[in-house]
């Protein structure tokens, strides 16, 4: 997919299978790769693993915290890491718009899905043991399918 904005940013979604992070090496839900022009055109990629078994919540969350980089980035914020996006705030919003999303699902799941990509944060690594522990499991079953709605992935193999 493939959106013009306006004439200064372009939104592009990829959808790959097994997606390998181009920073890292590691399997990701999801990255963002955001450049600008000579003439402040902005230009946004967005590219998501086409697992089958990720839950639709789990891809609103990874694009949502992707256009949260792509968004810091066309402001001049320099570091859109980790520890810049994940503020109590940020994940409360998070949180409220996947629920906006997707109205009936679990309060809790979409909380942890707030912090998909964030886990190395300053701010996630000062909350209790035991509640990084039920995050973390709880965003794990959201990449296996589990709690909430599966993802209908239409491969067209012509």
């Amino acid at each position: 997919l493939k959106y013009g904005f306006d004439d200064k940013l372009y939104l592009e979604i990829i959808d790959q299978p097994d997606l390998i992070s181009p920073q890292n090496g590691f399997p990701v839900m999801g990255y963002n790769s955001s450049t600008k022009e000579i003439d402040g055109t902005i230009h946004v990629t967005i590219v998501l693993n086409s697992t089958t078994n990720q839950t639709n919540e789990s891809i609103y969350a990874t694009i949502l915290h992707e256009m949260t980089h792509a968004y810091l980035f066309s402001q001049g914020v320099s570091d859109t890491t980790e520890n810049s996006i994940a503020t109590n705030d940020f994940i409360i919003d998070m949180k409220n718009s996947i629920l906006t999303l997707s109205p009936n699902f679990d309060p809790f799941n979409a909380y942890a899905l707030a912090w998909a990509g964030l886990t190395n944060s300053n701010l996630f690594l000062s909350l209790p043991e035991d509640k990084q522990s039920e995050i973390k499991n709880a965003i794990g079953y959201q990449e296996a399918g589990n709690f909430g709605n599966r993802c209908q992935v239409n491969i067209n193999h012509e």
